[in-house]
């Protein structure tokens, strides 16, 4: 279990750890979803968030790689001579989670890395 559903209530409301040597950041969307990635920008490869808190979009520190809360890469600097480059291509990589029951009042998130499937 990374965290409780309480502690993304609200759209933009995430938090970050590591299972496995998997760094994450779990989210609740613009749309209301729970969704989890591997906090590592494709860019760069370094964390696009830390801790807990709320955001609107998740920003690279090095060259300002902006993704969505839904994981899409909505900015990126520095690729104008990169021929067939394509934002859609290049999102955050997602990590499969769902909820679970811890108590009768609390809901937990459970992320699934894919030890297949990396950024």
């Amino acid at each position: 279990m990374v965290g409780r559903v309480e502690q993304l209530a609200n759209p933009g409301d995430f938090l970050t750890g590591s299972v496995l040597r998997t760094s994450y950041v779990v989210v609740r969307g613009s749309d209301g979803s729970l969704r989890a990635f591997h906090n590592v920008c494709r860019h760069h490869a370094s964390p696009v968030a830390c801790g807990a808190g709320r955001a609107e979009s998740f920003v690279c520190p090095y060259h300002g790689w902006t993704y969505s809360l839904e994981g899409k890469l909505t900015k990126a600097t520095r690729l104008k001579d990169i021929e067939d480059f394509k934002a859609k291509d290049h999102g955050l990589v997602p990590i499969r989670t769902q909820t679970c029951v811890v108590s009768r009042r609390r809901e937990g998130i459970v992320a699934e890395p894919d030890r297949g499937r990396s950024p």
